[in-house]
């Protein structure tokens, strides 16, 4: 039987940046708002039945989310 072994150091990931300024941070931020915001402003005008109110909403949470 043939077995190959793995460590962690062959892998080609990089270890996660926790330089809040990187560029590759804001970028993965700016991939997921877009990812996610329809969706999230979706829900919150259908509970609100209010779009300003639903937009407001929703960047108050992203922004809340960044914070944590």
């Amino acid at each position: 039987m043939n077995s190959k072994s793995y460590s962690l150091s062959q892998t080609s990931r990089s270890p996660p940046t926790s330089d809040p300024t990187s560029p590759d941070l804001h970028q993965q931020i700016d991939v997921l708002y877009r990812a996610e915001s329809r969706r999230v402003f979706a829900s919150l005008a259908g509970v609100f039945h209010d779009f300003d109110l639903a937009e407001e909403a929703l960047h108050e949470a992203f922004a809340a989310a960044l914070a944590t």
